[in-house]
């Protein structure tokens, strides 16, 4: 964890003193027995016992970074650091913290900086790969990893690390063999199991993908995880009396910012008398689509509240039942529970219920072009910042077999996107699609929608009009395995692919489609 020097042996501090070996011991199995408040408090008595403890500095910082106490955490560390700029541990920890608060470059100098101190130290080393994979320099990040691979073959960490790279890559088959290796080395390692068991549910081996979850839970039945992933086995299949249980465990996944006090959280009881908070969390399309539960929660409390992302402050400020739209981190709230947005249909006691009743909810789709061709909207690409964006989304050039089709016209609605119609030259009405709104606006003329996995189809759907959205070959839970409809939203149509990373036979099969609503529309 810390990499620093062994605990057990009594140091000296600078006035002479013994450093506190019985206190750091003990804070540490506090740590590891999951009692990290009582590993704070012992860490903390070190720290004004002996103001110039590196490792007790560091110590502290590690347990408040658990605890998801940023800013101390930081401040910790950095007076470690202060204390001892050469000690390699700090580096890598301060680089550990940065990581999770977003400010990539500033780790990646800290993880470097602990590679430079000792370069002899493995796990510094997989920590500078790793995080250069999540820069975006993969070339770097997966060399070095594989690097280390090479040279020790026998580490499990090695084959761990660089499987979870191949992983991040979608090297699926790479990944799950480098997970085996783990397992293989290391038969009781609960993460290598989890991290197995991701790489089957992205193949769809659903079956498999099971029995090494439960297996990791055996072993870890505090690593959310193999929970997580069984929440997209259960929500894929239709099981979703289990599958909302389950998906409560993505708040505990790394990287979750978890923005509801533990003490303020509603279970769903009677609050007519008082206001509830309800705070949007993952992307736009997650907002759009679960806003159908907000009536169902507003029958159960005084005044409901909605904070949700700036881009849809506008759009939902008339929506049914909320009392009150804020914008994410814009303002203080006085509220007296709160809750995720995502953990609606589990607090309520939902099971397959999708309300496709309330359909449409974000105004009525009533298009306002009679006249004129077949007017068809297209989005190919999603958010960049999307773990799995490689996947659902598609280059333009991909849908040429779109554009060959006569009698349509297209409009653009993808973001940003009137730069990649240039270079193809493919005649397309283009909007300034500054907001949802607008959006919105701009849907109500199409006769179709044509999109990826992306916001644009969840908005498309949630005003009841015809949208055709290409699902990726390992779906995202909501779409299902196999079905061609959804229940979330009737009027859209899923088209599948049929195979990893390739979109030619979906494509074909939309062309085919088109020309028969075009021959069907010439018809009537």
């Amino acid at each position: 964890m810390f990499h620093s020097r062994v605990y057990r042996e009594q140091r000296t501090s600078g006035d002479g003193l013994a450093m506190p070996a019985l206190e750091v011991d003990a804070s540490i199995e506090a740590f590891r027995g999951g009692d990290v408040q009582k590993a704070i408090e012992t860490a903390r008595k070190v720290c004004e016992a002996y103001p110039d403890h590196v490792d007790g500095w560091m110590m502290l910082g590690v347990y408040l970074k658990e605890a998801k106490r940023w800013q101390e955490a930081e401040a910790c560390l950095m007076q470690s650091m202060r204390l001892e700029p050469s000690n390699p541990s700090v580096h890598n920890n301060l680089g550990n913290l940065l990581k999770l608060l977003g400010r990539l470059d500033e780790a990646e100098n800290r993880y470097r900086r602990a590679c430079r101190l000792a370069p002899e130290e493995l796990d510094y080393q997989l920590n500078l790969g790793r995080h250069l994979m999540i820069q975006g320099k993969e070339d770097e990040g997966l060399g070095l990893l594989q690097e280390a691979s090479r040279q020790h073959n026998q580490r499990w960490e090695c084959k761990h690390a660089l499987g979870i790279a191949y992983l991040q890559f979608f090297a699926l088959e790479k990944a799950e063999a480098c997970f085996r290796q783990v397992l293989e080395l290391n038969p009781a390692n609960a993460e290598a199991y989890a991290n197995l068991g991701s790489s089957l549910v992205c193949q769809n081996r659903h079956h498999e993908a099971k029995q090494v979850l439960e297996q990791a839970i055996g072993i870890n039945p505090f690593l959310p995880q193999p929970y997580w992933n069984l929440s997209i086995i259960f929500l894929r299949e239709g099981n979703y009396e289990n599958g909302w249980g389950f998906h409560e465990w993505r708040r505990k996944l790394p990287g979750y910012l978890e923005r509801v006090d533990p003490l303020k959280e509603w279970n769903g009881r009677d609050l007519k008398d008082r206001t509830l908070l309800l705070r949007a969390e993952q992307g736009l399309g997650d907002t759009l689509q679960f806003i159908r539960y907000l009536p169902l929660a507003k029958k159960r409390v005084g005044k409901l509240i909605l904070e949700c992302q700036a881009e849809l402050v506008d759009l939902l400020a008339d929506f049914s039942g909320v009392d009150e739209i804020v914008e994410r981190d814009g303002q203080c709230i006085v509220y007296d529970e709160a809750l995720p947005l995502l953990s609606l249909p589990w607090v309520l006691g939902l099971k397959n219920e999708f309300r496709e009743e309330a359909v449409p909810y974000l105004g009525c789709y009533n298009k306002k072009n009679i006249a004129g061709k077949f007017r068809v909207g297209l989005a190919w690409s999603g958010s960049k910042q999307h773990a799995q964006d490689s996947l659902r989304s598609c280059q333009l050039g991909e849908l040429e077999e779109l554009r060959a089709i006569e009698d349509i016209e297209w409009v653009c609605l993808q973001k940003d996107g009137a730069q990649e119609l240039e270079s193809m030259n493919w005649p397309m009405e283009v909007s300034s699609l500054d907001n949802f709104q607008i959006t919105r606006s701009v849907l109500e003329n199409l006769d179709l929608l044509i999109t990826v996995d992306t916001s644009v189809a969840h908005l498309a759907g949630a005003i009841g009009m015809p949208v055709w959205n290409l699902i990726q070959y390992s779906p995202d839970w909501r779409w299902g395995m196999n079905a061609d409809k959804t229940c979330w939203y009737p009027g859209m149509r899923l088209f599948r692919q049929k195979v990893f990373r390739d979109w030619s036979q979906t494509i074909h099969e939309v062309a085919s489609s088109l020309k028969n609503e075009i021959q069907q529309r010439v018809r009537e």
